[in-house]
């Protein structure tokens, strides 16, 4: 058969994210008859149904979950591709990947006076594994992260914080302990990959609750959200991390001897030299 084309592959990953006609066509930004076709189109030319689908809901297949895990990974090399191409070039913005809700105010700090390169962030979950694919120079990380094969700084120490809407039922606490965010209606286990405006949103208007740093916490600025400290949960030690050898961001270790002028007594474990 034909190989398959990237379009093919966006459109099955956004069906598989959103699992409704209507949102994958939204964020692919076409309308859903050609959506459908598509997916149909492809359904018979590899002889296999990748959705289920009824009045009600849309499901993967093992069929589909096999060919969107095949596709996420496609569709990752080939924006690496492009990102280590992009990294090539020397006179180029400084690329820093951070997981979001983390590290905005240590970042917004730095950033206030930083004269050096253009500054641009990258936003995943996996801001490591960023720099080790050549996407970012530098990454915002956390201690329990895995930084092997990178090198790193460690600069402050952050409480973690539960954001909650002043609707919820945990808004009437002080403070809260793991076991009460944990059973909470509306808890998600893992942040959402989105700005902090965007998870402001979804605890303001879905009620949910969701674990961040304190200094992300203090920068939401939406009046009817609140960070309750949560008491016994670990606090995160903020990192930078960055790839060794010759290739790196010239203005890199400019840009990390900042990060612990603008952290709280940092503690070095083998910072970048400059030239």
């Amino acid at each position: 058969m034909d190989r398959f084309e990237t379009r093919e592959l966006e459109y099955v990953v956004a069906l598989a994210d959103e699992l409704s006609f209507t949102r994958a066509a939204e964020r692919l930004g076409i309308a859903q008859p050609p959506l459908s076709r598509a997916i149909a189109r492809l359904e018979r030319r590899l002889g296999a149904v990748l959705f289920d689908r009824t009045s009600r809901r849309v499901t993967l297949t093992p069929a589909g979950e096999l060919l969107v895990a095949e596709a996420r990974a496609i569709l990752s090399r080939m924006d690496g591709v492009a990102d280590r191409i992009r990294l090539a070039d020397r006179e180029r913005p400084l690329v820093i990947a951070v997981r979001p809700a983390t590290g905005s105010g240590l970042l917004a700090e730095i950033l206030a006076d930083w004269s050096g390169a253009e500054i641009r962030l990258h936003l995943g979950r996996q801001p490591a594994d960023a720099v080790r694919a050549g996407a970012a120079d530098l990454a915002v990380t956390c201690n329990t992260d895995d930084r092997a094969g990178l090198e790193s700084v460690e600069l402050v120490e952050q409480p973690t914080v539960a954001l909650v809407s002043t609707r919820h039922a945990l808004s009437a606490h002080d403070q809260l302990t793991t076991a009460q965010v944990r059973a909470a209606d509306g808890f998600l286990p893992d942040c959402p990959d989105l700005p902090l405006d965007g998870i402001a949103d979804l605890v303001l208007l879905q009620q949910a609750v969701v674990l961040v740093s304190r200094d992300a916490a203090a920068r939401v600025g939406v009046a009817d959200v609140r960070g309750l400290p949560v008491v016994d949960a670990p606090s995160t030690m903020l990192c930078f991390s960055w790839a060794p050898g010759p290739t790196r961001h010239p203005d890199l270790a400019a840009f990390v001897d900042r990060a612990t002028q603008a952290a709280r007594h940092p503690v070095v474990t083998g910072p970048p030299t400059s030239g």
